[in-house]
């Protein structure tokens, strides 16, 4: 380990040390209760992502101590906040439907959302693949059948199907031979 990397490393381990966590107000202290309370009820991905979006309602109600303090103009001061910040739409939207859960599980009230209008994200183009690139990915798999390296020939035919009708995988799971109609192809 270089001297420079071991200085840094010594100067966060005294950090760490000497610095203690900012106390949490009774909103953060509920912000931790929660989190422990559905922790096992959602997976661990969505965990992860409401533990950010409440960090990020700590961090705009700032030293707001309890949540019968914050009304809608405070929501509406936070999301316009992140707005000019330039935060998309989706990522107010799902900020807000945290909070809205936030406050339905640990006070069984519907958050103080009365008259804000959410941000809808702007609905997504599908990106079209090129015939070309279809073409190569099939090319592919027969090169791969042929070599054995496939189990069958199920695979290139799935990606066949999927890329011909556009249809998603789980619904091409559930296709049954009566909902072929190979007069009409």
């Amino acid at each position: 380990m270089g001297a420079r990397l071991r200085h840094v490393s010594a100067a966060r381990r005294r950090a760490s040390v000497t610095s203690a966590p900012a106390p949490l107000t009774p909103f953060g202290r509920d912000v931790v209760r929660y989190l422990r309370l559905v922790r096992g009820s959602i997976d661990a991905a969505t965990h992860k992502a409401r533990r950010s979006e409440l960090k990020a309602w700590i961090a705009a109600f700032g030293k707001t101590s309890r949540a019968s303090a914050i009304g809608s103009d405070d929501i509406r001061l936070a999301m316009a906040d992140w707005r000019t910040s330039g935060k998309s739409p989706k990522t107010v939207l799902n900020r807000c439907r945290t909070l809205k859960h936030f406050w339905k599980v640990m006070y069984h009230l519907e958050a103080p959302f009365e008259e804000i209008t959410l941000p809808r994200p702007p609905k997504r183009r599908p990106a079209y693949v090129s015939t070309d690139t279809i073409r190569a990915v099939e090319a592919k798999l027969r090169e791969q059948e042929e070599l054995s390296l496939l189990r069958d020939s199920k695979t290139r035919a799935r990606f066949m199907v999927l890329a011909a009708t556009g249809i998603r995988p789980s619904h091409l799971k559930r296709v049954t031979p009566g909902d072929v109609d190979l007069e009409r192809a």
